[in-house]
């Protein structure tokens, strides 16, 4: 478990001792899901903060035509659920969904507390943490801003080698279908893009990873 927590954002500063001391003094739970199951809805969640042991889940946005809208799929030591912690309110924005059978471990709020109160370094990389989260959702929204598709796409792309900090390759999440309707434009669209960036070199694409050739921004 201990070699899970330390690869997250928040803890991947704390070596294992300091974590097994860390969480015997407080409470946490785990709770296993199979697959479909729901983890968080608009209307029924916790305010804890989630560690994906195993598993992927999936970010949802129910539209109001009843259609469903990827947001994000998590992986083993992602965390979720920051949505909900430290605010009045009694919605949350989204649904997180198992795609597989999961183990969570969450944390709540008032154990959060106690770790940030005896750990300064803590809780200065959850606050990073959450910086890095509205930079990247800033530049989603940015990404709508464009009303070329190509540019869309390049924006998205831009973003997601940036956020995934492996070179010049990314790994896509999603099925092409599923990016078409994350970015709100045709899977025809997005196919025809994507293989003209790959005609004109600058990017090399095979199934769910894109490599960059050349500089295209």
């Amino acid at each position: 478990m201990y070699d899970i927590i330390k690869t997250t954002p928040i803890f991947n500063s704390v070596h294992e001792e300091g974590l097994k001391r860390i969480f015997s003094e407080i409470d946490y739970k785990i709770i296993d899901y199979t697959s479909g199951e729901t983890v968080f809805t608009e209307f029924d969640f916790n305010s804890s903060m989630g560690m994906l042991l195993k598993g992927i889940v999936e970010v949802q946005k129910i539209h109001y035509s009843g259609k469903i809208i990827i947001l994000n799929r998590m992986s083993r030591g992602e965390l979720l659920g920051i949505s909900a912690l430290f605010n009045n309110k009694n919605y949350y924005p989204v649904r997180i969904v198992a795609k597989n059978d999961c183990k969570i471990l969450f944390i709540s709020e008032e154990e959060l507390l106690k770790i940030f109160e005896k750990d300064s370094t803590i809780l200065r990389s959850y606050l990073s943490f959450i910086s890095d989260r509205i930079y990247f959702l800033n530049k989603r929204i940015e990404s709508f801003t464009h009303e070329s598709i190509h540019e869309r796409i390049l924006c998205f792309l831009e973003s997601e080698k940036e956020r995934q900090n492996n070179g010049d390759e990314i790994i896509l999440k999603y099925s092409k279908q599923e990016l078409s309707e994350y970015l709100c434009i045709s899977r025809a669209s997005l196919y025809r893009v994507l293989k003209d960036l790959s005609e004109d070199g600058y990017i090399k694409w095979d199934k769910n990873k894109i490599i960059y050739l050349k500089k295209m921004l």
